[in-house]
């Protein structure tokens, strides 16, 4: 560490948080809005024109671009086994690379559709770049690519215990990190500093598999600031200055992928429908709250119908709360009452939750078509664009996927896939060995299934049903290999008036003039 020369910088440059002309985490502090740019961000592109460049990146990531001044800076992982973690550097004009930054992976698995792949979005700020990855390594670089601190919190603290991987992005403040780490074994929050790379504090979590990423709150009343965790059927409020638990809210379900989105004072959920759960269990744990305060439980301001988020989270505009379906139905609700406006199937389902420029939202769509509309209770199209073409989608150039022989920890998981896994998972909470799983006895994240998987409505499951949930498990995941193939568009970041898109092995840089 070159903390000397870091504490330098310092005490330098402006205690502001982070720039507003950036993009500079995961959903860009959770609003997924594109800063006010000089030059107005591009609303038609095609194969043709409207792409200033496009270049195919080192290894494979589902992280999102951040923008800082005119530069971008992405992760990636290389490698059969994730090998090495790439940070890239880019110039946001031209798409040149000004540097990358390469470590050997602490913890090493195989680079297939089945895991993630780079899935943390890294952070940025005035002093430098903060990337995570899944294999449990965290290092802080400057702008200059000089590495200033790196640690490995799998190594620290447990090997993270999940058959899909680690898709949770970290969250920032001015001075410190905020990283969800909920998996199958000791799962934990922690806040770790910028400056040193220390940790500030740490708390325990539910142990969980979870993708959600922590968001950052505040307002001009209250003289704190909130780490809002939503998972696993929780809501949880968390000190950031000590990790103290503020308020919880329970009893939700389903809300382990979409992250919270915060705006006016009110702090929207998403959630998908659960696992072997119904559409009125999935659509009531997609809710608006009203914070009156950041330290006190909120109230519940209303809960959505029908409305569910599936892959991407909640996106305000004005007066409109706006949640996609996993098939690409677009609902639109009113902020303050939850009334549905329209719903609306988009041409294709979307991974990238959407961004907001100006008085425009760009759902960009999963195999590469964007939908731009105009924002407000009527559905308004403005136009709808291409990346590539359909019937000849840009194969990966240099990354080969893992098609070795499978390890221990695959079969494990290609059990769990085609339901012996699930169904030995819950069988091993019959606490009094009768073969049937009790509402009591089922982990409290399973408990909203009972409802569709008592089929005969004894209230208990029993091997029939077990085998029926198996069955529907293979029915649900069939095909899942190559609906994961690339290009898919995984992420999305907007500044100074150009619109990045990130697939797992390809950027492209959007803008007016094409140049």
């Amino acid at each position: 560490m070159k903390n000397n020369k870091f504490w330098i910088l310092f005490l330098i440059l402006p205690l502001s948080h982070v720039d507003a002309g950036g993009w500079t985490s995961f959903r860009n502090g959770g609003v997924s809005k594109a800063p006010e740019a000089k030059v107005k961000y591009p609303v038609n592109w095609s194969l043709h024109s409207g792409i200033a460049w496009q270049k195919e990146v080192t290894g494979y990531g589902q992280s999102t671009p951040i923008i800082w001044e005119d530069r971008i800076y992405l992760s990636s992982v290389n490698g059969n086994m994730k090998d090495e973690c790439v940070l890239d550097c880019f110039d946001l004009k031209t798409g040149n690379q000004l540097w990358q930054h390469k470590i050997n992976s602490g913890e090493k698995a195989p680079s297939n559709y089945r895991v993630a792949r780079a899935a943390p979005t890294p952070l940025v700020d005035e002093l430098g770049i903060y990337a995570f990855y899944e294999s449990g390594d965290l290092l802080a670089l400057n702008h200059s690519k000089e590495v200033l601190w790196q640690r490995n919190l799998s190594q620290e603290y447990g090997k993270f215990q999940n058959h899909h991987g680690l898709g949770s992005s970290p969250a920032q403040s001015k001075d410190l990190i905020f990283l969800n780490i909920e998996h199958s074994g000791p799962s934990y929050l922690i806040a770790i500093e910028k400056n040193t790379g220390k940790t500030k504090w740490k708390v325990e979590r539910p142990t969980g598999m979870s993708w959600t990423s922590p968001i950052v709150i505040s307002n001009d009343v209250d003289q704190i600031e909130a780490v809002i965790v939503s998972s696993n059927g929780r809501v949880d409020a968390y000190d950031s200055r000590n990790g103290n638990l503020l308020w919880g809210l329970g009893d939700l379900g389903g809300n382990s992928v979409p992250s919270p989105t915060y705006a006016d004072g009110l702090l929207f959920i998403g959630a998908r429908i659960p696992q072997f759960g119904t559409q009125s269990a999935g659509s009531r744990s997609n809710l608006c709250l009203k914070l009156d305060h950041i330290h006190e439980k909120p109230s519940i301001v209303w809960r959505a119908q029908k409305a569910v988020s599936d892959y991407t989270s909640p996106v305000i505009a004005g007066e409109c709360a706006y949640f996609i379906n996993k098939v690409g139905v677009l609902y639109c609700l009113d902020v303050k009452t939850g009334k549905r406006h329209f719903a609306k199937r988009l041409k294709e389902p979307c991974w990238a939750t959407p961004v907001i420029a100006g008085n425009l939202i760009y759902l960009f769509g999963k195999n590469g078509g964007t939908l731009i509309l105009e924002s407000g209770p009527e559905y308004k199209e403005i136009a709808f664009n291409r990346l590539w073409d359909e019937k000849i989608p840009p194969a990966p150039e240099k990354y080969v996927e893992y098609t070795a022989a499978k390890t221990k920890n695959e079969n494990k998981g290609d059990q769990q896939r085609r339901g012996g896994g699930i169904g030995a998972m819950l069988l091993q909470n019959d606490k009094n060995n009768d073969g049937l799983i009790s509402k009591e006895e089922l982990p409290e994240r399973f408990k909203a299934m009972l409802v569709r998987v008592d089929r005969n409505k004894d209230l208990v499951i029993d091997k029939e049903e077990i085998a029926w949930m198996e069955k529907t498990f293979r029915e649900e995941r069939a095909g899942s290999r190559a609906q994961a193939r690339d290009p898919i568009v995984y992420g999305v970041a907007a500044a100074s008036g150009r619109i990045v898109v990130r697939t797992g092995t390809r950027l492209y840089c959007l803008s007016n003039s094409g140049q």
